[in-house]
């Protein structure tokens, strides 16, 4: 693995632990809608399906953002 790979990657978990805010390896539709408020985003929850059906292309999170 090259060394951009491992940075981006870990930018990338650094990135997914802000929205994680309980640490159970998931971001849900709450913990994600929290986050975009706090970045200034004013989601709607149509906006806010949008992004989690994004993420979750196979149906397999139930809800979920997985890593």
């Amino acid at each position: 693995m090259s060394v951009v790979v491992v940075l981006l990657s870990s930018e990338f978990r650094e990135a997914f632990d802000m929205f994680d805010t309980n640490n159970d390896g998931k971001i849900s539709r709450e913990e994600l809608t929290k986050m975009m408020t706090r970045l200034g985003q004013m989601t709607s929850e149509e906006e806010i399906t949008n992004i989690m059906t994004k993420a979750d292309k196979d149906s397999t999170c139930r809800g979920f953002i997985l890593v």
